[in-house]
């Protein structure tokens, strides 16, 4: 750990080469994990990143892992932590990738480069989890969408006055309708 010289700490060029090789991992830019983006597969993989390097560097604490990755608060680390922890004690592939990409980095050790064997290994369960979504997207039903979006009351556009004539033609057929049931009676 390094500290400048007002004593706020700052991170390592051995913290920045996880940071960005969990990013080349998946596919991203650095500064993507470092940004203020809250896309869902993107968060995903920030917490992936904030678990790896903790996992890395235990002497790091939470609020020195969230200045890694862009002055985030410390709670924000702990909660993606927790995340990962929870997937990983629920999904065994997730499980899998983690420990793949933590053991490519080396767990509490300095060396941060990958060997060819580990960095197969990921990208065989990298596309195994792809192939694992696409199943499950191909099984769910297809989403209801909505025809037409919901306009509020006081916007007189197209739909209200379609809207307005169908209820006119609608009153007019229950009239009409009634006048018969008492022409019949």
């Amino acid at each position: 750990m390094s500290a400048r010289r007002d004593g706020h700490w700052s991170p390592s060029s051995a913290h920045r080469r996880v940071r960005d090789g969990v990013a080349e991992i998946f596919g991203v830019e650095p500064h993507a994990l470092m940004g203020r983006s809250r896309r869902k597969p993107l968060v995903g993989y920030r917490h992936v990143a904030f678990w790896v390097v903790h996992q890395c560097f235990p002497a790091l604490t939470f609020p020195m892992v969230g200045t890694l990755f862009g002055g985030r608060d410390h709670s924000t680390v702990i909660y993606g932590c927790q995340n990962v922890d929870y997937r990983r004690e629920r999904d065994a592939s997730f499980r899998e990738l983690t420990d793949a990409i933590r053991d490519g980095f080396g767990v509490r050790s300095a060396p941060v480069e990958f060997d060819q064997a580990i960095r197969a290994r990921i990208e065989a369960l990298c596309s195994r989890v792809q192939d694992l979504k696409a199943v499950r997207a191909a099984e769910e039903d297809p989403p209801i969408v909505a025809s037409r979006a919901v306009l509020p009351r006081n916007d007189f556009s197209q739909d209200d006055s379609d809207a307005r004539l169908r209820r006119k033609a609608s009153d007019a057929l229950g009239d009409a309708l009634a006048r018969e049931r008492m022409v019949c009676r």
